[in-house]
């Protein structure tokens, strides 16, 4: 089974959409607004409520999957990079769906020692 399990009525789904190319850059990991939200998160939420985060973007605003990229469309294999549709306006419409990670409750440090409450000074 494992050592922990998940509460899953303890999450929210924050599910965020965007029709911008630079944007998408921005809310994934290592990205200005991704670490920005993180923050927020943590002083809004603290210990209360889990995150599970999905971002909702159209395909062709995603760059193909290539062995090389230029520093424009660099695309993070695994997570961005799709391989180019064979007919791409039947594929116009497609939405991916994009886990750019979770936040996790602040947790209560529940395994103290004696020196934690005695402060353990030493004269």
């Amino acid at each position: 089974m494992g050592t922990h399990a998940t509460d899953v009525n303890g999450q929210v789904l924050l599910r965020l959409s965007t029709d911008n190319p630079e944007e998408i850059r921005g809310w994934l990991p290592g990205g200005d607004l991704h670490a920005d939200l993180m923050a927020l998160l943590h002083v809004w939420l603290g210990a209360h409520l889990d995150v599970r985060m999905q971002l909702c973007v159209a395909r062709h605003l995603l760059p193909d999957a290539r062995l090389s990229c230029n520093a424009e469309q660099i695309a993070q294999v695994g997570r961005t990079a799709v391989l180019r549709p064979l007919n791409p306006q039947q594929n116009r419409n497609d939405i991916i769906t994009i886990h750019p990670g979770r936040f996790q409750r602040v947790r209560e440090n529940i395994q103290r020692r004696k020196n934690d409450e005695d402060g353990d000074y030493r004269w």
